[in-house]
């Protein structure tokens, strides 16, 4: 089974420069989800600095390039047990394998689409 990958891309918060990451994803509707795991260390990912830092992103799918606003969820939040499912089964639980060995939560980022230019 091959992983679904988009490419994030981010305004660095520090040098203001695009900075690309490569993401296994999975979606809800419209929105694509993804995991700030940074390969299960306790680092954050610098993307997801980048995304709190409010900045612009946009998604590369394919030939489909979107602008996205993002949210956290967090495991205490609703939707995250659900969300969290979908990004596992995407994943094959490797964020649940992740998630036994960290201290730190492992958030589930709702990239919502605002607009499509292409």
């Amino acid at each position: 089974m091959i992983r679904p990958t988009l490419l994030l891309t981010t305004q660095g918060r520090r040098s203001g420069k695009s900075r690309t990451s490569a993401l296994v994803y999975g979606t809800d509707g419209a929105d694509y989800l993804v995991v700030a795991s940074n390969w299960g260390t306790e680092r954050l990912p610098g993307w997801l600095h980048n995304l709190r830092a409010g900045g612009p992103a946009e998604v590369l799918v394919g030939r489909r390039r979107v602008a996205v606003t993002s949210r956290e969820v967090l495991p205490e939040d609703t939707d995250h047990t659900r969300l969290w499912d979908i990004v596992n089964r995407v994943n094959r639980d490797l964020y649940r394998r992740y998630a036994k060995t960290l201290k730190r939560p492992l958030a589930v980022i709702v990239l919502t689409p605002t607009d499509s230019r292409g």
